[in-house]
């Protein structure tokens, strides 16, 4: 490879680019760009300058530009002795110092506008904390009354309703085996004699059922609704009162039994 400037002149005669058109690809000036292809470093103002604007530009040409940064580090060691006809292109040490002079004018014209607003907002705080409150003159002792508690409505809870006692007894006997049974509804006889499966019978009292079977284990009984256990045994003798509950403590759909005789 070349040395730097004549690498990208000749990689960019290649492509048939000229400097105008890699100035508006890239925003490098065409005098930094002439500068780059005749290796006169030393006309930008630090080499923070000189190795963006070599990257850009290789990068632009398609070309590894760490390889080109190599070759600039090379190029700025003390060992390096640069070419008589590359020696004689660089511009005289005026137009040198004019350049840098402006590049650090630059340099500082950014700092101060990056540093104004941070300043500013810094100038306005303390200028807002050293302002003292303003207090009306024709109460300068009243004190300010602290804000008024906002009321909470707490939603009254709806009272439960107290469980209803069943109105009545509803009283249904299912005959799973032959059995004696005898029904006394609200002191009266409705039923008794000998029943056979299947067979159902059902009744409805206002206060109670009396209900007595020769074979207790023969029938099942539903009382308002809910199928109660066997009464007792295959030939057990067995009796019991369903009766509406007069205590408010009862469950709904509940019966009070009578034990057996």
């Amino acid at each position: 490879m070349g040395s730097i400037g004549q690498t990208l002149r000749q990689h960019r005669e290649n492509l048939g680019i000229s400097l105008a058109e890699v100035h508006s690809a890239t925003r490098i000036t065409p005098q930094n760009l002439e500068a780059l292809e005749e290796e006169r470093f030393d006309i930008f103002p630090n080499k923070v300058y000189t190795r963006a604007f070599l990257r850009d530009y290789a990068n632009f040409l398609g070309l590894d530009s760490g390889v080109l940064l190599e070759q600039y580090e090379l190029h700025l060691s003390p060992n390096h002795r640069e070419a008589p006809a590359i020696a004689a292109s660089k511009p005289s040490d005026g137009a040198t110092t004019v350049v840098r002079a402006f590049a650090i004018l630059i340099i500082l014209v950014v700092v101060g506008l990056a540093a104004y607003k941070p300043l500013a907002r810094s100038i306005r705080g303390l200028a807002n904390r050293d302002r003292a409150p303003v207090v009306a003159d024709n109460d300068d002792s009243a004190p300010i009354p602290p804000p008024k508690p906002i009321p909470v409505t707490t939603p009254t809870p709806k009272p439960t309703p107290a469980p209803q006692p069943p109105d009545g007894v509803n009283f249904v006997v299912d005959v799973v085996s032959t059995s004696w049974i005898r029904v006394t509804v609200d002191g009266k006889r409705a039923f008794e004699g000998m029943l056979g499966p299947p067979h159902q019978l059902s009744w409805r009292a206002e206060r109670a059922v009396v209900f007595r079977a020769g074979n207790a284990g023969g029938v099942r009984l539903t009382v308002n609704g809910r199928k109660l256990p066997p009464l007792g045994n295959i030939g057990q003798i067995v009796e019991r009162r369903f009766a509406v509950p007069t205590t408010p403590a009862a469950p709904p759909n509940a019966v009070t039994p009578q034990p057996p005789y």
